[in-house]
C-alpha cells in the first residue's frame, strides 16, 4: 500500500504516534490504485502534442505525468494530453527485485495490513 502512494517503505516515517503503521494508507489504498489505472505509466513512450518522449514520473491523484521529450525538456502533461505509444516492459524475472531495501519485519508489517 504504501509502495502504490509513493510512500517510504520505512516504517519509522509511516508510522503514527502510537508506533502502528498509519491506518489511513489502508483507508485511501482503494482510491490509489483507481487513480493509478487512469494516468499510463512510468516508462511509457508517448506523444504530447506531436512530440514524442517518456513518463517519468506520476501523480495519479491529479492525473498528471511528467514527460520527457527527446531533446531532455520535461513538462508535466494532464492525463488528456497524453497518447500512449508503448507501454513500459513487463518485469522478465531477471530477480533484480529482490535485492529490496526493506527488512523482512517491515514486509510483514506492511503485509498484515493488507489484509
Amino acid at each position: 500500500m504504501a509502495k502504490d502512494q509513493s510512500l517510504s517503505l520505512n516504517p519509522t516515517k509511516i508510522s503514527g504516534i502510537c508506533g502502528r503503521l498509519f491506518c489511513c494508507l489502508k483507508y485511501e489504498h482503494d482510491v490509489y490504485v483507481e487513480a493509478i489505472e487512469k494516468v499510463p505509466p512510468v516508462g511509457s513512450i508517448v506523444k504530447v502534442d506531436g512530440i514524442k518522449g517518456k513518463i517519468i514520473e506520476t501523480n495519479p491523484l491529479l492525473e498528471q505525468a511528467k514527460v520527457e521529450f527527446n531533446d531532455k525538456t520535461i513538462r508535466i502533461c494532464m492525463k488528456e494530453e497524453i497518447k500512449v505509444l508503448q507501454a513500459p516492459k513487463k518485469c522478465d524475472g531477471c530477480g533484480k527485485g529482490k535485492d529490496l531495501d526493506i527488512d523482512m519485519a517491515t514486509l510483514k508489517e506492511l503485509k498484515k495490513l493488507e489484509d
